[in-house]
Order: structure tokens, then sequence, then C-alpha cells
């Protein structure tokens, strides 16, 4: 593979790092960094096609803090999403600490043991409780950088409430369909409205914003389009993402079902161009 230099803040960060490091040993870092920058070209940092770092997190944070602008990458285009993810893990080995509460809430503890990731140091008290809510309506108008949303439920700390990932799962459609259909229904007032959604992903199957948007689309029998935009990578930070079907109406309602970052549907308002819109999420994990 071919090493490259680019410029530091081409490349990003990846959330799904598992590794901590402690500050003195950071600063050990940052310092040998500045004392022996040519070990950066021997050590290139790894990404993928997106340019999201798959290993050398620890080493991209510590170029910043020494002032770089530049750093060596090598770019892996042709790895799956599991290939990825063993890496991820396995080139963390023996560096930093574990972020336990990525590992628990973001990793498959089976893989894991698979790549031969010893866990035998596992601390369940260093692990946050994975966000929750009890699916109770909730209705409140927030505001990201670019837009302005209208949010349907609410975490909750209650220990008995539902994990905000497994609220996708098909036991709970019934129960957020009915709460988004009965204020959408106030919203389609004219044919010249439509329903819309942002693009998947990851999914090989509908996800529930698609979900959501052909059920309401049939239940109020309105315009509707569960594939006005195409995602042209995986990634949800700084999203690729572009119109799939033409814009042939003058309004949409736009569905989503778990809001974080807010990029992907700030890239779908972009592409909406004049058109006149509102935001309905599920929840939003901020």
């Amino acid at each position: 593979m071919q090493v490259t230099k680019v410029k530091i803040n081409s490349i990003k960060t990846n959330p799904k790092n598992p590794r901590l490091i402690k500050d003195d040993k950071f600063k050990k870092l940052v310092n040998s960094i500045k004392e022996f920058p040519q070990m950066l070209e021997l050590r290139p940092i790894v990404v993928d096609e997106n340019n999201i770092i798959l290993g050398g997190n620890m080493r991209h944070k510590a170029c910043i803090e020494a002032g770089l602008k530049e750093v060596y990458i090598v770019q892996a285009k042709d790895l799956t999403e599991l290939q990825k993810d063993e890496f991820i893990v396995k080139d963390n080995v023996g560096f930093g600490e574990w972020d336990w509460n990525i590992l628990a809430n973001e990793w498959d503890t089976e893989k894991l043991e698979d790549w031969n990731i010893n866990l035998e140091n596992y601390d369940p008290n260093k692990i946050k409780e994975p966000p929750k809510t009890d699916l109770k309506e909730n209705k409140q108008l927030l505001s990201k950088t670019n837009f302005d949303y209208i949010r349907l439920f609410k975490k909750t700390k209650d220990l008995n409430g539902i994990e905000l990932k497994k609220i996708k799962e098909p036991e709970y459609f019934d129960r957020i369909s009915f709460v988004f259909y009965q204020l959408i229904k106030k919203y389609i007032k004219n044919k010249n409205t439509c329903i819309i959604c942002p693009p998947p992903r990851r999914h090989k199957e509908w996800n529930l914003a698609q979900k959501l948007t052909h059920y309401l689309g049939e239940k109020l029998e309105c315009n509707y389009e569960i594939n006005q935009f195409k995602a042209n990578s995986l990634t949800k930070y700084d999203p690729d993402i572009e119109l799939e079907k033409p814009l042939i109406y003058e309004n949409y309602i736009i569905i989503d079902d778990i809001i974080t970052t807010g990029q992907t549907i700030n890239k779908c308002v972009e592409l909406l161009d004049n058109k006149n819109f509102i935001i309905f999420v599920v929840i939003d994990n901020n």
C-alpha cells in the first residue's frame, strides 16, 4: 500500500476506537512526535476509503497537539466492515487502556473473544448505562446548527427503560408509529406535500425511518418516498449524500429515528434547496 501525505484535517477520528491513553503517556507521545517526526512516515496512520481512522487515533490526536498540519496515511480501501472492526481492535492491543463503555455498548463480545482480546480485567463499574427511553410521548422543538426539529420521545434515567438501539425492533413499532400518525396527519394539508427520510447507510432491509415513512404514507394516503436520497458512504460523520429522486413537491416532511450529530439530516436539508420542510425524529441522543 502507498504511503501518502495529507492535510491533518482531511482525516477523521473513529468514534468506535476502544482505547484510551492517560495524560502522562499522551504527553510523551506528543514529545516523541516533536523530537522524531520522521517516525510518522515509518508508521503511517491507517484510514478507510472514507478517511476514517482505523489505526492511529492517538497518534492523530498527538499530531494535532504537536501542531502538525500534515500527516502520513495508508488507505485501506478493500476491507469489509467486519474486517475494519477486527483491525481497529487488534491494532490497539497493548497500547493505551480499554474504554469499557465503548467495548460494552459498541462491540460484540463474542467477536472480541474470537479475535483473542483478553477481557479478564473487564470492570463493569467503569461502564456507563446505555441511553434509554420509556417511550412516553414528550414532544419538544429542538435545534441543531442549521435546522430545527421536533422530537417525539426523550431519554430517561430509569434503569428499566428501553435501550435506544432497541427501539428499532419490531415490538416497538406500533407505539412509535401511532404517535407519529397522530401528529403528522395535521401537517398533510395538500397534494404538494411529501413524506421522506434520510438514506440508509448500513441497513440491508428497511430501517425504522423508512418503515415509518412507508407506514405514514400509506395510512395517510399521501405522497411519500423512502428513497429520496442516496448515501455514497457508510459513515455518519461528514456523510456523502445525493438526491436519488427529483424534488417535485414544494413541501417535505422528513422522518428520522435517532438523531445524534445531525450531520446526515443536515446534508439532506442542504439538498432540499429552497423547498419548505419540517423534521420529526423519534428521539435525540445528544
